[in-house]
Formats: C-alpha cells, sequence, structure tokens
C-alpha cells in the first residue's frame, strides 16, 4: 500500500469527490481506476484535455504517459488550445510527461513490483510538496504478447492498490490491434470502461459493475418494502389506539 508522512491529509481527501472533467463519468472518488477505448489521436486528446485540466485546476499533480503516436509537443500544443484560460507558467509545475518505456519498462523488462511502487514514490513526493493527489493518464498500447499476462495483472491490482489513496487513474487503450479477448480482459480489471459509440462516449459497465448495481437496486427494494411493511405496522397500531381510545372514552 502507498503510505507517506501525510497520511492524515489522505485520509482527509478522499472523502471528497473529484471532478474527472468528463461529462460522461461526473465526479468520482479518489482510487478512481477506469479506461479508455479510442481509435484516433484527435479522440484521445479530446477525453484528455478535459481530464487533466480538472486535475490542474484540483491542486493535483499530472502524470502523462504519452501514447507512442504524440511527441511532448503534440501535448503541450493540446493543452495549450484546451486550456486557454490557464496561467501557462503553472502547468510546468502540475503536469509530467512520461514515455511508456521509461514508465514501464526498464532493460526491456516490465516489472509488476517495481512500476507499482514508483508510482507509490510519486504519490508520496506530490503529497509532501503541497499536492491534493495526483492524477493519471496511462498509456497501454506498448505491452507485446509475452508481456501482456503481467501487465494485465498490474491493472488488476491497481484496484487494490490505490483503493483510498488520493489517486485516479485512466488507463488509455488504442483500439487498433487489439481483439475480442483484449478489450474484454482489459474492461474486468477496471472499476469502469469508457468508449466511443456513434460518435458519443459512453460508459461500458462490466460485469463486476452490474452485479454492484443490481446489488444495490435489491438492497432499495428491500429498503421500500420495509418502509411499506412498517408503515402499514404503523397504520394498523394508530387504529388501535384510536378504537381503545373510544372504548375507553365509552366507558368513562
Amino acid at each position: 500500500e502507498y503510505r507517506s508522512s501525510a497520511e492524515l491529509t489522505m485520509q482527509q481527501t478522499t472523502k471528497a469527490l473529484r471532478k474527472t472533467g468528463l461529462e460522461v463519468l461526473g465526479d468520482r472518488p479518489w482510487g478512481t481506476h477506469f479506461c479508455v477505448f479510442y481509435e484516433t489521436d484527435e479522440d484521445l486528446l479530446e477525453l484528455l484535455i478535459p481530464y487533466f485540466k480538472a486535475g490542474i485546476e484540483s491542486n493535483e499533480l499530472c502524470f502523462w504517459v504519452l501514447a507512442d503516436s504524440l511527441t511532448e509537443r503534440d501535448a503541450w500544443r493540446s493543452l495549450n488550445r484546451g486550456i486557454p484560460g490557464l496561467n501557462n507558467q503553472r502547468l510546468p509545475r502540475n503536469i509530467e510527461f512520461l514515455r511508456s518505456e521509461d514508465c514501464y519498462l526498464k532493460e526491456g523488462v516490465f516489472d509488476l513490483q517495481r512500476v507499482t511502487d514508483e508510482w507509490g514514490e510519486r504519490l508520496n513526493s506530490a503529497l509532501a510538496i503541497g499536492y491534493d493527489g495526483i492524477r493519471v493518464s496511462g498509456y497501454a498500447g506498448w505491452p507485446q504478447t509475452r508481456e501482456w499476462p503481467n501487465f494485465w495483472r498490474y491493472e488488476d491490482s491497481l484496484n487494490t492498490s490505490i483503493a483510498g489513496q488520493p489517486m485516479m487513474v485512466l488507463c488509455t487503450y488504442p483500439l487498433t490491434g487489439s481483439n475480442g479477448s483484449d478489450i474484454l480482459d482489459v474492461a474486468h480489471t477496471h472499476q469502469c470502461a469508457v468508449s466511443r459509440r456513434s460518435g458519443n462516449w459512453d460508459v461500458i459497465e462490466t460485469a463486476a459493475l452490474k452485479e454492484a448495481k443490481e446489488k444495490i437496486e435489491e438492497l432499495n427494494r428491500e429498503l421500500e418494502q420495509r418502509v411499506i411493511d412498517r408503515t402499514n405496522e404503523l397504520s394498523l397500531a394508530q387504529a388501535e389506539l384510536a378504537r381503545m381510545t373510544r372504548l375507553t372514552t365509552t366507558g368513562q
């Protein structure tokens, strides 16, 4: 688990919802881990710019792991277009760019524990200098067949390792080169997935999310039934009280 000397601050900040910057998702709590499937760089930037804009405006340190098809210059240009009212002098202090090979691979090897630990170190450093937390956009177009099982386990482990931590993680998956089983694997390792359908961004519900929603609906139905039963019991009790009052009055 990620821990630091700023643990008290972390506990305080985990209570509030954070703006994702994405209308399709709205506000989400710290510890949110979701993914997006995209086709073009334009689609990707359309989603990432408001995502990072919300983080920068919320005193979060942002980390953008760039897609292989994008340069840091491309990212800066898009940020400047998408956040025209933001003081550009503040941007370099609030966002850092990483290449996928530098973030995930060392000497050509993906090490799940090393990558997890490095995100923990980045979080602790950000908290130590006064940020509320960190916001991450990862890139998952790089894994080859041999790395995929470990990377899949890493994605799955993030749900646990960032739970309750002042982190928000969005993983980006290019649809080009992905097959149906890859997409299914990815969706299962995230709390929710976002994809473009008919020109609009939609949330794809995973089996776990559907199960959770069904459980909530079941609990709501049970609660409503309890209210109905309690109301009926109260009505009967009031009727009996009224009857006893009438009998007492008549007797007197």
